[in-house]
């Protein structure tokens, strides 16, 4: 039996295949439905997830996929792409010039590091006195 994980994984790559390759598709409810005649069950959270997670976009009352949507690719190199500029603005903020659109998924991927900038080489840490 796959593991959640793997069910996962397959429905997002099933996702892809549907907002890259075929007829536009304007809501989740749709989505459940192209998913179940493939044999993929699937809720509307679940569907909500994982195009948040994909970096879908809805343009003109459709779900649209950017072309940075890949699983295979490790998420951060993913998204950095498209970051144009990194400054940082105080001790614990980081703002990113991004390309129109790529700017949530590269604070999630950021976010999903569990990266600490105070833990970083550009930020070591405070010495004592």
């Amino acid at each position: 039996m796959p593991s959640d994980n793997e069910n996962r994984d397959r429905r997002r790559r099933a996702i892809l295949e549907i907002l890259q390759g075929g007829p536009p598709v304007a809501s989740q409810k749709e989505i459940v439905d192209l998913l179940k005649s493939q044999g993929i069950e699937a809720t509307q959270s679940s569907i909500s997830r994982d195009l948040q997670d994909l970096g879908a976009v809805r343009v003109e009352g459709r779900y649209e996929i950017n072309a940075w949507a890949d699983l295979e690719e490790d998420e951060l190199k993913r998204v950095f792409r498209f970051v144009h500029k990194a400054q940082a603005s105080g001790d614990s903020l980081i703002v990113l010039l991004t390309d129109s659109g790529a700017a949530l998924s590269s604070v999630r991927a950021v976010d999903r590091t569990g990266l600490n900038a105070a833990q970083t080489p550009a930020h070591p840490p405070a010495r004592s006195r």
